[in-house]
């Protein structure tokens, strides 16, 4: 979709454990028929009718004709619902509300969506189904919507504009209910919220969503800046004094994850000498010690 899809296309429980949503892409009829038909599976695909722009992706070679859409899934029978449905049209990064009543998700609703690259928003579904409606926000690249623990906001990534691609990915809330605008929470920050200190490459520590405080007051991301990828928190309020360095040692800060209470963190960390392991952070302390050794007999080995 935008080149960045952090914690995708992985499946999330619902806030009272009994189902699943996901992204869930149809396999082709014409795919279908060719493994029914041993003739025909044999022979392969010997014919493409090309009929988008957007045809064939790095590293996965030509797309199916069938769209990515969003489906919940009954956690104890495997029962699956597919909750949209389009030729034209894909849907990612479902959420669930923290009431599990409604689902959260991203599209690009353009005539051609192909042709207009820019033109994603925030639609809110029933979980049961139904119509979707859609949470304005400005024009331009997003991606990653979070819910606040009270429902009443969502967090995301974006950037404001059409073809502004080179501009620094933003921080973003927007209220999910009424007219409020959205709110640029990183406007005057001169850094790119990113993980890839390192892209391009396979196994490149994951984007993580936004994260909220279980107050709903402050919000964790990642920022690539410099050749490290640290960790840090704002305030809602969007304002200087509100932004903390959470993890700002040399190296890269891949998934993080919070204890219940928010008391202890626990998060993958690498840098130019080892390939990373996994740490815990004391929140009240500001103390972190490694748990794991996982390349220390070969590591002790090699001067680096």
């Amino acid at each position: 979709s935008s080149g960045r899809n952090p914690a995708h296309p992985h499946p999330f429980f619902s806030p009272d454990g009994k189902k699943l949503v996901c992204m869930f892409r149809k396999k082709d009829a014409a795919e279908i028929e060719r493994e029914k038909d041993e003739q025909k599976k044999k022979l392969g695909v010997v014919s493409r009718h090309i009929t988008r722009v957007h045809f064939k992706e790095d590293g996965e070679g030509f797309l199916p004709k069938e769209r990515w859409h969003i489906w919940t899934i009954d956690a104890v029978t495997g029962k699956g619902k597919q909750l949209t449905d389009s030729d034209i049209f894909d849907e990612w990064f479902p959420r669930w509300s923290p009431d599990g009543r409604k689902i959260v998700f991203c599209s690009n609703r353009a005539k051609d969506p192909d042709l207009d690259l820019d033109t994603f928003d925030f639609f809110m579904i029933p979980s049961s189904g139904g119509d979707f409606r859609k949470i304005k926000t400005p024009l331009g690249v997003k991606f990653g919507p979070s819910f606040s623990p009270d429902g009443k906001w969502l967090a995301y990534y974006g950037m404001e504009g059409r073809g502004r691609w080179w501009r620094n990915l933003r921080l973003w809330i927007v209220p999910t209910e009424g007219e409020g605008r959205a709110k640029n929470l990183t406007e005057k920050f001169d850094f790119n919220i990113s993980s890839e200190t390192l892209n391009d490459l396979p196994g490149s520590p994951a984007m993580m969503l936004p994260t909220w405080s279980k107050d709903g007051n402050r919000i964790y991301f990642q920022v690539a800046h410099h050749g490290n990828t640290t960790l840090k928190s704002i305030g809602i309020e969007g304002d200087k004094g509100s932004l903390n360095d959470v993890i700002d040692t040399k190296g890269v800060v891949g998934e993080f994850n919070f204890d219940k209470k928010q008391l202890k963190l626990a998060y993958f960390h690498a840098d130019i000498k080892s390939p990373g392991d996994i740490w815990l952070r004391d929140i009240v302390t500001s103390r972190s010690r490694r748990l794991t050794e996982i390349n220390d007999t070969l590591l002790n080995e090699l001067n680096l």
